[in-house]
């Protein structure tokens, strides 16, 4: 970037990025080419940014996708051109990994896609600031084109909230094209997620989760069969970035399979811990009685949730069976997620007789490996909005509550907002956003007409 080319004795030292922050001239990266043919992409990419068509046309690179984000990008008449001669190609390749920053030309293979896997040069000045390195408030981002894991003197609220352009809202609910545009498709990935969706997940996925994104499959495993079973036959494959991740996604799927009466991943304590499995197994289906029957026989740890799930169901007969101590969880579910007085009337008697206090709950976080019970309480567990944003909702405050496993909640209320409101509202509240009206709230509340 400095027109000076270094002395380099192998490919491990050749740096990966040469086009930020600074870019060469046209020569110098024709004598980098030249010098060191490993370095012909590289040299391409830059080439797409500066718009030096002619070294382009010279490397006679196969079309790769990342070069061809790069230029549509980048807006000027050489960039433009080789935009075009990347797009008029019958096959294009993925050449480029940002993600691995690694160049491959031999194992390339025809018919990649411009898919949004590329850090483009306007991404490269996202940064969080150098006070927060291996913090808490730390970020380990999936691109690090520039090697410094992204550090600057200020931290861009793009990091965290990546930003959605409100002219491409159609992404959100259409069926999406062979080529993406110029996005940050992480809000794409999570309502993906979200929705349980299996094709638009498997398309939009990055090779590391983003931000949110599993409390979003979370939701999708629970509320999507299809999901659910796709997850129980890849967890394999998976680059966990935590163990908790695992677990609470295995405790997911559980729950679902449990819910649609299929148990046979449900087996003895000696053979998996208590964190494994779900405690919310009544929403948002409740199974069938003779199932919990089974599952109590199976796992006598997990009658609680059985019994919740059996006030759930108005389930009186397999409630009485399962004989379960009262319990101040229990009396919560009887007061206000079931008509039948039945339960209420049976818990405050037998409680009188024990001596057990009803209105004591349990201090603390929940047992081990099950979510908070009031969250998984609430009638209403997803309530919707009349605010707008074009992000998924996730409360980090929650620290023993939320209605997935390992304590994890998420609602894409104001997201689902956004995608029924209007263009000309979305616009609305992408204005007040900018600049939020007097007395407003920065989040549009939609007006009706």
């Amino acid at each position: 970037m400095s027109d000076v080319i270094p002395d380099m004795e192998n490919e491990n030292v050749q740096p990966y990025c040469i086009w930020y922050p600074d870019l060469a001239t046209e020569d110098t990266y024709r004598s980098l080419a030249s010098r060191y043919p490993s370095m012909r992409y590289q040299a391409g990419r830059a080439c797409a940014v500066a718009g030096y068509a002619t070294l382009y046309e010279e490397l006679r690179l196969l079309p790769d996708v990342s070069i061809c984000e790069e230029a549509r990008e980048a807006q000027n008449a050489g960039s433009e051109a080789i935009y075009e001669a990347i797009m008029g190609q019958s096959a294009r390749y993925a050449v480029m990994n940002d993600y691995e920053r690694s160049v491959d030309e031999v194992g390339a293979k025809p018919g990649a896609y411009l898919n949004g896997d590329t850090a483009t040069h306007s991404c490269l000045s996202v940064t969080q600031a150098v006070e927060g390195f291996r913090t808490g408030r730390w970020v380990d981002h999936y691109f690090n084109l520039t090697e410094d894991a992204n550090i600057g003197e200020e931290c861009s609220e793009e990091l965290f909230v990546p930003i959605f352009p409100v002219e491409h809202a159609q992404l959100l609910y259409l069926p999406l094209p062979p080529d993406l545009p110029t996005i940050n498709k992480d809000v794409l990935i999570l309502m993906a997620a979200y929705e349980g969706n299996v094709d638009r997940y498997v398309r939009l996925r990055r090779p590391v989760m983003v931000t949110d994104e599993l409390n979003c499959i979370l939701r999708g495993i629970y509320h999507h069969t299809t999901f659910a079973k796709w997850w129980a036959e890849c967890y394999d494959s998976v680059n966990w970035p935590k163990r908790e991740a695992e677990i609470a996604v295995h405790a997911a799927v559980k729950a679902r399979f449990i819910m649609n009466n299929e148990l046979s991943r449900i087996v003895p304590a000696s053979a998996t811990p208590p964190e494994y499995n779900p405690f919310l197994i009544w929403w948002p289906l409740v199974p069938h009685e003779a199932t919990l029957r089974e599952l109590v026989r199976r796992r006598p740890d997990m009658k609680l949730q059985a019994a919740l799930a059996c006030i759930a169901g108005d389930y009186h007969v397999t409630y009485k069976l399962l004989d379960v101590e009262p319990h101040h969880y229990l009396w919560k579910q009887a007061q206000v997620y079931c008509a039948n007085p039945f339960y209420l009337q049976d818990l405050e008697t037998r409680a009188a007789d024990a001596g057990i206090d009803l209105r004591v709950g349990v201090d603390g976080p929940p047992p081990i490996g099950l979510s908070g019970f009031l969250a998984a309480l609430e009638p209403i567990k997803e309530p919707t909005s009349l605010q707008m944003f074009p992000d998924v909702n996730v409360d980090d405050g929650l620290w023993d509550d939320g209605l997935y496993p390992r304590h994890h909640d998420v609602n894409a209320n104001f997201l689902e907002t956004y995608i029924c409101a209007s263009d000309a509202s979305r616009r609305r509240a992408e204005r007040d956003e900018e600049a939020p009206p007097a007395g407003g709230y920065w989040r549009h509340i939609p007006q009706w007409s």
